[in-house]
C-alpha cells in the first residue's frame, strides 16, 4: 500500500515534468506575441468594452451589502470553472495573464519583476524536494511500524 502511494506521487511528477516543457514552451510562444504586438497585451478600448458589458446588469449605486451580493452574485454565474491555484499559476498565470510588457511577471506584493520561467522552474524544484522528504517520511513510517511490530 505504502509502495502505491509513492508510486503514484513519482508517476504525477514524472507528468508534471513531461508538463512543464509544454508550459515553458507557451511561455515563450506568448513573450513573443506580446512583444511582437503590443496591443494585444492590453488594448484599453476592448478592454472598457469588455468591463462594460460585463458589469451592465449592476447597479453601481446600491447600499454596500446588495452591491456585494450583486458582485457576488455575478462572479458565481460567471466563473464556472474553478481552476486550483497550484494549477493556474503555472497554466495561466505565469505563461500569460501575469506577464507584462517585456515579458517577466511583477509580483503584486513587493512589485519586483522575475523570469516567469526561473519562477516556474522554481516551483517544479520544490515539488521535486517535497516529494523526496515525503518519500523520506513514509520510508521512516515504514521502519518504525517494522520495529515495532517486531517488538509485539
Amino acid at each position: 500500500m505504502v509502495e502505491d502511494v509513492i508510486h503514484q506521487h513519482a508517476e504525477q511528477l514524472k507528468r508534471w515534468e513531461e508538463k512543464q516543457k509544454e508550459i515553458l514552451q507557451e511561455l515563450i510562444e506568448n513573450q513573443q506575441k506580446i512583444r511582437q504586438q503590443n496591443a494585444l497585451y492590453y488594448n484599453e478600448k476592448e478592454e472598457e468594452r469588455i468591463i462594460d458589458r460585463y458589469y451592465e446588469h449592476i447597479d453601481h449605486q446600491t447600499d454596500g451589502k446588495l452591491l456585494f451580493q450583486a458582485y457576488h452574485d455575478l462572479m458565481k454565474r460567471t466563473h464556472i470553472r474553478r481552476i486550483p491555484y497550484f494549477l493556474s499559476k503555472d497554466y495561466y498565470l505565469y505563461t500569460w495573464v501575469d506577464l507584462q510588457p517585456d515579458g517577466t511577471v511583477k509580483s503584486i506584493y513587493s512589485g519586483k519583476k522575475k523570469d516567469p520561467r526561473t519562477i516556474i522552474l522554481q516551483d517544479y524544484e520544490i515539488i521535486q524536494k517535497r516529494y523526496e522528504q515525503f518519500v523520506q517520511l513514509v520510508k521512516k513510517a515504514k521502519k518504525s511500524e517494522l520495529d515495532f511490530n517486531q517488538k509485539l
